[in-house]
């Protein structure tokens, strides 16, 4: 039954927004693997191989989308880490996809539950996932807010070519790749916009997706 309702959840997410979003394709593939194996290190995707680390994949430094650095005690263990990536927080972001258990900003700073805590993760991230479910943030926007912590989210999704660079190495091209969602956690609605805006001109450029997918 979870594996049909999440079926039909992500076909839904597909009929909403243009199936030529890769960026947002990937984005929903990368969070469903991070997902399985939330937050500790021994049990953070197998592939990487970090089972001998101590930790929690959340500890770490957002280096690139998918790159992260650890600082790493000789016994294996993590320490947490207080540095962020400094133009991607300039810009406003709490989450970059797909590794949105690294939380960043004011989230990083106000929810350190995000980082550690499976269920209020997962409840963070579906109004980036589930484009179809307006009625229910704004139905229970109180929920949200109170296991969220602030007001808003801003999300972005960049394109997979970009998930190995290292942000400080971006161009402005690579900015206007991909997509942005700020979550007005507090009235349940979804902006959506191309690329990388700063948060405070997401009022202004940004559209619900229903519009958006009309206006591209």
């Amino acid at each position: 039954r979870d594996r049909a309702r999440a079926r039909a959840l992500a076909l839904d997410s597909a009929r909403a927004l243009d199936p030529a979003r890769a960026a947002y394709d990937f984005a929903l593939v990368g969070s469903i693997a991070q997902e399985a194996f939330f937050p500790s290190l021994e049990a953070s995707l197998p592939a990487l191989r970090l089972d001998h680390l101590r930790g929690n994949l959340s500890d770490g430094t957002l280096i690139a989308p998918a790159v992260v650095e650890f600082e790493v005690e000789q016994d294996g263990t993590v320490r947490p880490s207080r540095q962020q990536p400094d133009l991607v927080i300039q810009r406003g972001y709490d989450l970059v996809f797909p590794l949105t258990a690294i939380s960043l900003g004011a989230l990083r700073e106000r929810n350190p539950d995000w980082r550690r805590d499976r269920g209020v993760h997962r409840l963070g991230i579906l109004p980036f996932l589930w484009l179809t479910g307006g009625d229910v943030w704004r139905e229970h926007a109180q929920v949200f807010r109170d296991a969220v912590g602030i007001e808003r989210l801003y999300a972005y999704m960049p394109d997979i070519s970009l998930w190995d660079k290292p942000f400080e190495e971006w161009t402005d091209a690579d900015w206007g790749m991909g997509l942005s969602a700020l979550w007005r956690v507090d009235t349940g609605e979804v902006l959506w916009a191309d690329g990388a805006p700063n948060v405070q001109d997401m009022p202004h450029v940004g559209q619900p997706i229903g519009a958006f997918n009309e206006w591209r």
